[in-house]
């Protein structure tokens, strides 16, 4: 999520994502203040409003995000060049989500789970959550989420099992 006091929504959009407003949607929306948002594919939205101190506001999903790395990468751009356009135009990131695909299980997160619950690790944050979802008709196990930090905190980190969220998704 990225916020730029500029109400000139087409000139940061086409500026900073380098995508023209023609590939946009616009849909009536007041969500977070809002009077509007544009959105490309479910996966970029941009919310517009009049008022300066509103001004707009860049959210990119997972998948926007895998947009944005090839588009980038088609105009032999790195992430940095990116970085680089948002602070040009006084950008400001409210939130970054890094993911990190462990696709070999070093992280065994249900392994995880065990130990905070037999205090077996340390860590410098002082509350957390353990979370293990269950489907009840066949006792299957719909995988387990692990919240280091508040939510509500500037910074907190979550660990969870893609496999489980992806399966149930697509009904396998």
């Amino acid at each position: 999520t990225i916020h730029f006091f500029s109400t000139d929504y087409e000139m940061l959009t086409e500026k900073v994502l380098g995508i023209s407003m023609r590939h946009m949607v616009y849909h009536d929306s007041t969500t977070l203040g809002y009077t509007g948002r544009y959105n490309l594919l479910k996966a970029i939205d941009i919310r517009v409003s009049k008022d300066k101190a509103k001004g707009t506001l860049f959210e990119l999903k997972g998948a926007g995000c895998r947009l944005l790395a090839g588009w980038l990468k088609g105009k032999k751009e790195s992430w940095n060049d990116f970085f680089e356009r948002v602070f040009e135009y006084d950008g400001n990131f409210t939130r970054i989500d890094l993911a990190i695909n462990d696709h070999y299980g070093y992280l065994d997160i249900p392994t995880l789970a065990k130990k905070i619950e037999r205090n077996e690790f340390r860590s410098t944050f002082r509350i957390g959550d353990v979370y293990q979802s269950k489907d009840f008709s066949n006792q299957g196990s719909h995988g387990t989420t692990l919240y280091f930090g508040s939510r509500k905190s500037l910074m907190h980190f979550c660990f969870y099992q893609k496999d489980h969220e992806q399966r149930r998704k697509r009904g396998i």
